[in-house]
């Protein structure tokens, strides 16, 4: 992941309640080339979709077991990105 320093830092830890919507709402008004870090404590796979329909590039790297720091670039990119971590599915209990 690069060194250099976000434009902005979104820390969904000390949210009460972490939620995709203001996520991506705050997204909305980062200008084009502008970097964001968003700091989750799991794997958000639908930011991670959301941002494929966007063409936006980001980083996910994995500072521990309960942290993932997500670093976009509100720019179209055709280069991979980095972890993508999928949850297990639930199994249903009958």
């Amino acid at each position: 992941m690069s060194e250099e320093a976000p434009d902005w830092i979104l820390d969904t830890q000390r949210m009460r309640r972490p939620r995709l919507g203001p996520v991506i709402e705050a997204l909305e008004d980062v200008d084009r080339d502008e970097t964001v870090v968003v700091i989750t404590a799991i794997s958000p796979v639908p930011l991670y979709d959301h941002l494929d329909e966007r063409g936006w590039h980001y980083e996910t790297e994995r500072i521990s077991p309960n942290e993932w720091h997500i670093r976009i670039t509100a720019a179209e990119s055709d280069e991979d990105s980095g972890e993508r971590l999928r949850r297990p599915r639930r199994q249903r209990l009958r």
